[in-house]
């Protein structure tokens, strides 16, 4: 008996613990005043079990304007919608934890593999060592289309400019890319 009721006064504090966690919502935040004259812009960050890297890219602020802190039990999400039909100057951060990959381990793959990239002739996508930076960027993004979602995506390129890529979400069709220096 002493044992169902142990049984039943943890399932009680365990189902607390899990509506109360689970009441905290995510919202959209809108820099639009109109809705209907709206674009929405995913901001993506992901974790490449491979190389064991996160990496990606976080909104600062949209013309020297910061997201308000949200409302009780409320937080932001990764999506945020803008002004459509007009530039946007974005302050973002990008970053990069962890290690790239095991290039350089004396490998069959390096003979081939570290001769090109002494050359740069591969376009950076493999990079030779751990790199980890975190650093504020500008971003001066094109006008967008009312109506439509687009992802923002961080590309790490170790050896060459790492990149910005803006794409259709629904598509997945390139609509913009960003070179720039994070180093």
């Amino acid at each position: 008996m002493k044992n169902k009721i142990n049984f039943l006064f943890l399932g009680v504090i365990l189902s607390f613990c899990i509506m109360s966690c689970s009441s905290v919502s995510i919202r959209t935040y809108s820099f639009a005043e109109n809705e209907n004259e709206a674009a929405k812009m995913v901001f993506l960050a992901k974790e490449e079990v491979i190389g064991k890297d996160i990496h990606g890219v976080r909104f600062i602020s949209f013309e020297g304007v910061a997201l308000p802190e949200p409302e009780k039990k409320t937080q932001w999400g990764a999506t945020i919608a803008f002004p459509a039909g007009r530039p946007l100057q974005l302050k973002l951060n990008v970053f990069v934890q962890g290690e790239k990959s095991n290039i350089g381990t004396g490998t069959l793959l390096d003979f081939f593999i570290l001769p090109a990239i002494a050359a740069n002739e591969v376009g950076g996508e493999i990079g030779a060592t751990a790199r980890t930076y975190n650093r504020d960027i500008l971003f001066d993004c094109p006008a967008l289309e009312a109506g439509k979602t687009y992802t923002l995506e961080f590309k790490d390129r170790a050896l060459v400019k790492d990149i910005l890529i803006l794409r259709d979400a629904k598509t997945k069709k390139i609509v913009y890319e960003f070179e720039f220096e994070a180093r």
